[in-house]
C-alpha cells in the first residue's frame, strides 16, 4: 500500500464536522480504552474491563520523507562510529592530528550494527459504576512492561583505528611531560633570554601530548598516525635533550624527558564489551545503563473518567466522556538511550464523544472524536538532536517539558451478524503539535552547549491507522434472559499506515474483555 499523504487542518476540521452532523454530536471523543461501543450502564452495575493489548514495531517514519518507515537503528549504525555519531569525540580527534602531523586522520571505534526491535504490552484493568442512568464513573490502571531489545555490536570484519589509554602503562610518560611542560613555561618567561624562545617553540610543540597522553583512546602502534606520533615524539625529545644541554652550560637544570608514550597493540581492536564499558563507565564520558535488552515493567497512567450518556435512542446512541490522566508511569531516563518507559509522566485531560449510529438492522457506524492536553513536567534527559542519540553525560539537565493539545478521530463501520456477533474496520487518526522544551535551570544552556529547543525536533505527531476486529456479546442476550452472564469479547488488530516524522509503524492486537456486574439496584 503507497503511503498515505498528511490529511491538511482544514480537512480534518471538515471531517470532524461531518461526523458531529452525521450523528447529531456537537462535541469532541474518549481515550484509547474507550473507544469501544458505548454500552449503557444501569444504575448500581460495574462494568470490568481488561484490555490487554500488543505493540511491537522495528520500523519509523523517516523525518526526511513523512510516510517512509525506515528502520528503528538507522542512527544506531555506522560504517565509522567515530565524531560523526560522537561529537564529543571531535577535540581528541583534533588533538591527535595535531599530536601525529596526519591531518586526515578520522577517529574510528570501528563499524557497528544495531539489530533493534520494539515492544510494549499493556493490561488495563478498568472498574466502571452507574452511578444513574445518564451518568457513570470509572478508573483505570494500567500494567506496562516496555521493551527494546538491541543487539548492538562491532563487526570484527571493519575494526576502528584506535584503542583503549591504557592509562597506567602512559603514568610514566604523563608525570615527566608534566614536569617538563612547567619547567618550559618558566624558563620561557624568566629563564636566559637567548634561550627563551627556543623554550617557548618546544613548550608549544609539546602541549597536544598533554591531551593525547589522557585520552580515553590511542591510535594503534601499526597505524598512520601511531607511526607519526611514535616519530614526532623522539624528534621532540632529542629537541628538548639538546636544549636542556644548552640550559646546563647556563647553570639550569632541566627535568628529563626519556619516557616514551605507550600505544596500543596494532592487534588490538575494540569488540562488544569494549563498547559497553565506554557507555556503562560512571566515570566515563558517556556514563550510561548497558546498551542492550532494556525492560520496563510497571504501573502505567492511571485514569479516571466520568461518561454522560446524553441519548439512547433505537438508531442512535451517544456519550460525553471527560477522563483524566495521572502522571503515575515512569518516564524515560536520561540514562537509557532507547527507553520508552511505563508512561507520560504528565497530568493530562481528554474530553470525548463516542456515538453508535445504527443504520438498519445490520449495521451501525461507530465514532469517536477526542480532543486533550497536558501539563507540563520536568525530568532528567541529555540535551541532543534526535540524530545523535549518544549524548554524553555533559549534556544531561533537567528539563521542562509542555506538551502540546491533541486531536483524534475514529470511525469504525460495524456490521451486525446476529445478537451476539459484530465485525468491524476502523480508521483512525490522530495528530498533536510539538512539545517544547526548555532548561529548568537557565545557566544549564551555557554548560550544555546547545538550547533545549533541539529537543523539539520531530516531535509533533500525526498518525493514521487501519484495523479490524470481531466482538462476542452476551449483553443483548442477558437482558432477553437467553444468557447467564452480560459480557463482550472483542478481538481486534490494527497497523499504522502512515506517520509523521519519528512517528512507529506500530502494529497492534488487542483482547477486550468487558464484565457486567450489578451490585445495586
Amino acid at each position: 500500500m503507497p503511503p498515505m499523504p498528511p490529511m491538511p487542518r482544514a480537512a480534518r476540521l471538515v471531517a470532524l464536522l461531518a461526523l458531529a452532523l452525521a450523528t447529531g454530536a456537537v462535541l469532541p471523543g474518549p481515550l484509547a480504552a474507550q473507544t469501544e461501543f458505548a454500552v449503557p450502564l444501569a444504575p448500581g452495575q460495574v462494568r470490568l474491563d481488561i484490555t490487554p493489548w500488543w505493540q511491537s514495531w522495528d520500523h519509523r517514519y523517516d523525518p526526511s520523507s513523512p510516510g517512509t518507515p525506515t528502520p528503528i537503528n538507522a542512527y544506531f549504525e555506522s560504517d565509522s562510529f567515530g565524531v560523526a555519531s560522537l561529537p564529543f569525540l571531535a577535540p581528541l580527534q583534533s588533538e591527535i592530528r595535531k599530536a601525529s602531523g596526519q591531518s586526515g586522520f578520522t577517529l574510528d571505534l570501528g563499524r557497528t550494527t544495531a539489530a533493534m526491535t520494539a515492544s510494549v504490552r499493556t493490561i488495563p484493568i478498568g472498574l466502571e459504576l452507574g452511578l444513574t442512568k445518564s451518568l457513570a464513573i470509572g478508573v483505570t490502571v494500567p500494567i506496562v512492561r516496555s521493551q527494546v531489545y538491541v543487539g548492538f555490536k562491532t563487526d570484527s570484519t571493519r575494526p576502528g583505528n584506535v584503542y583503549w589509554n591504557d592509562t597506567t602503562a602512559t603514568a610514566a610518560f604523563r608525570g615527566q611531560l608534566a614536569a617538563v611542560l612547567a619547567a618550559l613555561q618558566t624558563q620561557a618567561t624568566s629563564g636566559p633570554a637567548a634561550l627563551r624562545a627556543q623554550a617557548q617553540a618546544l613548550l608549544d610543540t609539546l602541549q597536544p601530548y598533554v591531551g593525547v597522553s589522557r585520552a580515553l583512546f590511542l591510535p594503534q602502534a601499526g597505524s598512520a598516525a601511531g607511526a607519526g606520533i611514535a616519530g614526532r615524539l623522539d624528534s621532540m625529545e632529542t629537541a628538548y635533550a639538546q636544549l636542556a644541554a644548552q640550559y646546563g652550560d647556563s647553570g639550569v637544570s632541566l627535568p628529563a624527558l626519556t619516557a616514551a608514550l605507550p600505544l596500543p597493540d596494532s592487534v588490538a581492536v575494540l569488540g562488544r564489551q569494549d563498547l559497553e564499558s565506554f557507555f556503562s563507565d560512571p566515570a566515563g564520558p558517556m556514563a550510561a545503563d548497558t546498551f542492550g535488552n532494556l525492560i520496563r515493567t510497571g504501573i502505567g497512567d492511571i485514569t479516571a473518567h466520568a461518561t454522560w450518556q446524553f441519548a439512547d435512542a433505537k438508531t442512535y446512541r451517544g456519550q460525553l466522556l471527560f477522563t483524566v490522566r495521572f502522571p503515575t508511569g515512569s518516564a524515560p531516563a536520561a540514562n537509557e538511550f532507547m527507553d520508552l518507559g511505563t508512561g507520560t509522566h504528565q497530568l493530562g485531560f481528554e474530553a470525548a464523544l463516542a456515538n453508535d449510529l445504527v443504520l438498519g438492522n445490520r449495521f451501525l457506524i461507530h465514532g469517536v472524536a477526542r480532543v486533550g492536553g497536558a501539563s507540563s513536567d520536568q525530568i532528567p534527559m541529555r540535551v541532543t538532536p534526535p540524530w545523535l542519540p549518544f549524548a554524553p553525560v555533559a549534556q544531561q539537565a533537567v528539563i521542562r517539558r509542555t506538551p502540546a493539545p491533541w486531536a483524534g478521530l475514529e470511525v469504525s463501520p460495524t456490521w451486525l451478524l446476529d445478537d451476539a456477533f459484530s465485525a468491524r474496520v476502523s480508521f483512525g487518526y490522530f495528530a498533536e503539535g510539538a512539545m517544547k522544551h526548555a532548561y529548568a535551570d537557565p545557566a544549564d544552556s551555557a554548560r550544555v552547549g546547545m538550547p533545549a529547543s533541539v529537543l523539539d525536533e520531530n516531535t509533533a505527531v500525526r498518525w493514521t491507522r487501519l484495523g479490524a476486529g470481531v466482538t462476542f456479546s452476551t449483553v443483548a442476550r442477558y437482558a432477553a434472559g437467553k444468557a447467564s452472564l452480560p459480557y463482550d469479547l472483542t478481538v481486534s488488530y490494527a497497523n499504522t499506515i502512515w506517520g509523521s516524522a519519528w512517528v512507529p509503524k506500530i502494529s497492534q492486537f488487542s483482547v477486550a474483555l468487558r464484565a457486567y456486574i450489578s451490585v445495586f439496584r
